[in-house]
């Protein structure tokens, strides 16, 4: 888990938190688009295509959704299948068996990443 050394972030309850769910804290320089990248980037992709929503007078949460089942560059699954194992419904028409739970091996999908991004810094 990736913060910006924000208030919420350096007390003792958040500190215990992740402690007992084991989660791993890495720390970002606040207002340093270039160190904070991930954040700026998830925010900039948020209000575009929430503002490209209510111009075209659609439904915001379904955009949402459909964000959240679209795999992102370099990884094979979607956020909501990392967090679920599954696929979530849309108004897309799917095949059921796509639908079904299904356990994916996050490690190997995390090595192909980085070795892409390796190749890219090259």
């Amino acid at each position: 888990m990736t913060s910006d050394n924000g208030p919420p972030f350096m007390s003792d309850k958040f500190t215990n938190f992740s402690t007992k769910w084991d989660l791993q804290h890495l720390t970002s320089s606040p207002g340093k688009s270039k160190a904070n990248g991930k954040a700026e980037s998830g925010a900039k992709i948020a209000k575009c295509t929430l503002k490209n929503s209510i111009r075209a007078g659609t439904n915001p949460y379904l955009v949402i959704v459909n964000y959240r089942n679209t795999p992102m560059q370099g990884m094979i699954t979607s956020p909501a299948q990392r967090l679920m194992s599954q696929r979530t419904k849309t108004l897309l028409p799917t095949i059921q068996s796509l639908l079904l739970p299904k356990t994916t091996n996050l490690e190997s999908e995390k090595r192909k990443l980085q070795q892409h991004q390796q190749a890219q810094a090259k």
